[in-house]
């Protein structure tokens, strides 16, 4: 697949079915993308092209009566590979979640040069 494209794809399936967000734990900042989906062989698909993050199971409740769903959940949050992400994907994100990938690239590279 055209290495273009294959980003475009994942700058998609975060846009719409994940986050991308800067959290602080124990005084240290750290960039963090995730994606939950109940199709795995996405979020596995999405595992093997980024090279990168982890997969999990989860379970989630889709309702007020709903029963709790199996999810699939991939998370990135090495900093290294969270920025590389990033970087890819920023020219295929829409406005408010490029401006979130803007704070969490700018607020990374500032991690990284100490």
């Amino acid at each position: 697949m055209d290495h273009n494209l294959k980003w475009a794809w994942i700058a998609g399936l975060i846009e719409g079915e994940g986050c991308i967000r800067w959290r602080v734990w124990n005084n240290t900042g750290y960039g963090e993308i995730v994606v939950a989906m109940k199709d795995a062989d996405v979020i596995e698909r999405l595992h093997e092209w980024t090279g990168c993050g982890k997969l999990y199971w989860q379970r989630r409740k889709t309702g007020p009566s709903a029963k709790y769903d199996p999810l699939r959940r991939w998370a990135c949050s090495r900093s290294e590979d969270v920025l590389s992400v990033l970087e890819l994907i920023r020219p295929y994100l829409g406005q408010r979640r490029g401006e979130r990938a803007d704070l969490v690239i700018t607020n990374l590279k500032k991690k990284l040069e100490t």
